[in-house]
């Protein structure tokens, strides 16, 4: 997990709706060759609810604090202490969460990834604009551009339909103009 430290100082993202914080430390949508983010959360944070990616893997490393993982179809619950790390294979189901009373600190990799940074920069940037309720964007084209450019698909509905709704909604908000709340927290180059 060393090789993808940062030569410089990380780039700040605080989700105020959500108590989180996220430092980028490195950048796919910058020319880096992965994306890793530093998370905080704070104690008793839902983090992410059951999901998973077709097109990327993604690295969990706990820093400090005590992080409850879930994969796998059963969504088995694992604690992962400081030292730990796990890697979600592609169309895994996973979901993660802070169930302890003090934050929790974990660095998420991902190879290339581009859609999952743009994912979190404009989930953050949500949760600092608003309206944000029960830890999603409550207008439903800001959450289905953040979940189609996060290739996520949630557990539940079938993903098919998933897809189709997601992509729908995603072209009525780029037809309507609703997509510059989402992609102004991507940078005018990479939108």
């Amino acid at each position: 997990m060393h090789d993808h430290m940062p030569a410089t100082e990380p780039e700040r993202l605080d989700n105020p709706a959500t108590g989180e914080r996220a430092d980028i430390e490195t950048s796919a949508l910058r020319g880096a060759a992965c994306t890793s983010i530093r998370f905080t959360l704070p104690g008793g944070a839902d983090g992410a609810p059951p999901h998973r990616h077709q097109s990327y893997e993604e690295t969990f490393a706990v820093l400090d604090g005590v992080l409850e993982l879930r994969q796998g179809a059963d969504l088995a619950p694992r604690l992962l202490r400081a030292g730990e790390c796990v890697t979600i294979k592609r169309g895994q189901w996973h979901a993660f969460r802070n169930a302890a009373a003090a934050p929790v600190t974990f660095r998420t990799v991902v190879a290339g990834g581009a859609g999952f940074e743009k994912f979190i920069r404009a989930w953050y940037g949500l949760g600092r604009d608003g309206p944000f309720a029960r830890g999603a964007p409550s207008n439903p084209l800001h959450l289905a551009l953040a979940l189609d450019a996060g290739d996520i698909t949630l557990m539940g509905p079938p993903p098919a339909l998933q897809r189709i709704v997601r992509r729908a909604l995603a072209r009525l908000a780029r037809a309507s103009g609703a997509d510059v709340a989402v992609t102004q927290h991507w940078g005018a180059a990479h939108v």
